[in-house]
């Protein structure tokens, strides 16, 4: 490298520039010492033992469970921890503001927010989504009903005052449903999500967010990141980044996979449920297929400008879609009995569910109530909730005793005992559509690669 290509370099960055990063969430766990989140506040700690040591770091997670705090203290020797709270997370976002008015943080700094805890889905207004804080147990991972929440809306007027000084900003969300914080990017703040706005996250080693916290490392770009962290994991979540030629290809191919990446959940009533229901109440199947239409005329294109096959991917959705297909016609015969479409909320200290008839003459309640006394033996900080769960399947067992009795449900029982086998049979196909996925985003990604638009991600260095 010559002199002159040195100076060049040095030249394009600024030479006192500082990092200002916030980790926080850890919320909405059940009561325990540890969380699932524990993995990546190790990572977390590793990243910033890399950083430069002027870097400026502010710790906001948890509360409530002694192991993560002991893990904080470990992880963050120089930081102090405040429990993520909706009060500290008030605090910290009206400091910065201060400091970017008073200028403690200047055009020459950057600042990341980095928010891992669960997410709830957007909610009509909200431009954004909830996130949960500490102190409260999630009963429902969509809207994060039990949670105490806040609304990532209040990043806005944050993102929109650094813009306005010229500060290069980061919001990188983790949480379930992070696809909604996009909204919070403009022309100096890159965002970052570990999935769609309508589609779960997820926690643990070999997921997007502990790949990504990995490969955050001084010199790198968000840009470089994502798309690394992105082509390299393949959970049914779909990653999603603000960059002008992110924006492109989301807005392109999200609205169409995103049926395909729904998959059976065990655990209780899934997306993909509901999703069939919601299909079937508005009347959209007809629209679904030509969506699909669409979806191969879109692979066929991109095709021609890659010269990749996406033969596979192409014979998935349809195969998915077909099944699809079959699960709206079964289901279509019984949404208007009214025994199966009664709604009860049934709740146990104080830790409530919802059931539909439907659900409950579906369910396998005795290998269900195995399944939560499993997932409370594997997961200690979560045995009260899951012991709560099981005391309240036993209350669903006289509910569907009346229904089996029940003259009007007739020959339900049958279509309930088949249907899960045939919903089960998405599991498989949402993750091999997932895989090849990130390729068809690749692809379209690296022949967009000369883009000349400006990228607050690609501007973001660490």
């Amino acid at each position: 490298m010559t002199n002159l290509t040195i100076l060049v370099v040095l030249l394009s960055f600024p030479v006192f520039a500082r990092n200002h990063i916030a980790y926080m969430g850890g919320g909405g766990e059940p009561q325990g010492s540890n969380t699932i989140f524990d993995g990546d506040v190790n990572r977390f700690g590793d990243f910033v033992d890399r950083m430069p040591e002027d870097t400026n770091l502010s710790v906001t997670f948890n509360g409530g469970h002694s192991l993560t705090e002991g893990r904080l203290a470990r992880k963050f020797p120089r930081t102090p921890n405040t429990p993520f709270t909706p009060a500290a997370f008030e605090t910290l976002v009206t400091r910065y503001e201060n400091d970017i008015r008073e200028g403690r943080i200047t055009s020459s700094d950057q600042l990341m927010l980095f928010i891992d805890t669960h997410g709830g889905e957007n909610m009509a207004p909200q431009a954004t989504h909830n996130v949960a804080t500490s102190y409260g147990a999630i009963a429902n991972f969509d809207q994060i009903a039990g949670a105490r929440t806040v609304n990532l809306d209040r990043l806005q007027a944050l993102t929109t005052l650094a813009e306005s000084r010229g500060i290069r900003m980061a919001v990188v969300d983790v949480s379930c449903h992070s696809g909604a914080s996009l909204p919070l990017a403009n022309s100096t703040t890159c965002v970052i999500s570990a999935t769609g706005p309508r589609h779960y996250g997820f926690a643990g080693a070999g997921t997007f967010s502990s790949h990504f916290i990995r490969k955050m490392r001084p010199g790198r770009n968000l840009d470089q990141i994502f798309h690394d962290v992105r082509d390299n994991t393949s959970d049914t979540d779909f990653p999603m980044i603000s960059s002008p030629v992110g924006r492109d290809i989301q807005n392109e191919i999200y609205p169409l996979l995103t049926r395909f990446l729904y998959d059976y959940e065990r655990m209780g009533a899934s997306k993909l449920s509901n999703d069939i229901i919601k299909s079937i109440t508005t009347n959209s199947c007809e629209q679904e297929n030509q969506s699909l239409a669409t979806l191969i005329n879109l692979l066929n294109d991109v095709e021609r400008v890659t010269n990749e096959d996406f033969r596979r991917l192409r014979d998935l959705v349809s195969e998915y879609q077909a099944l699809r297909t079959n699960l709206q016609t079964q289901i279509k015969g019984m949404l208007n009995n009214p025994a199966l479409s009664e709604s009860r909320q049934v709740c146990h200290n104080s830790n409530c569910f919802p059931y539909t008839g439907r659900e409950v003459i579906a369910m396998d309640i005795d290998a269900t109530i195995a399944v939560a006394r499993r997932a409370g033996t594997q997961t200690p900080s979560s045995a009260a909730f899951y012991q709560n769960w099981e005391n309240t399947l036993n209350q669903l067992k006289p509910w569907k005793a009346q229904l089996l009795a029940n003259p009007a449900v007739g020959g339900f029982p049958n279509f309930f005992h088949n249907y899960p086998s045939l919903e089960r049979q998405t599991e498989g196909l949402a993750r091999r559509i997932s895989r090849e996925e990130r390729r068809l985003y690749r692809e379209m990604a690296q022949s967009r690669a000369a883009d000349p638009r400006p990228n607050p991600c690609r501007d973001f260095r660490l």
